[in-house]
């Protein structure tokens, strides 16, 4: 998917679900072709970000689960 966010980002967008992310990263594809592939710079960084932001939150969210379970644990263990 990496690859895919680096070469086709409107592409990447509209298979993660995120379509109007998609139709702008299009946009910004098809301004670049004018000013030499800066838009498409642009379009690859932007998605290769959100999918680097994406994979952070959901190892945020394993984290946080695993320490709300190491909690329950430590307090049944007090209780006992």
């Amino acid at each position: 998917m990496l690859l895919m966010a680096l070469l086709l980002p409107c592409i990447y967008f509209i298979l993660t679900g995120n379509i109007i992310r998609g139709i702008f990263a299009l946009c910004l594809m098809v301004i670049g072709t004018e000013s030499l592939g800066l838009g498409w710079v642009v379009a690859s960084i932007w998605a290769v970000m959100f999918r680097s932001a994406k994979i952070r939150k959901e190892e945020l969210k394993e984290t946080r689960r695993q320490m709300e379970e190491l909690t329950d644990a430590v307090k049944e263990s007090k209780k006992d």
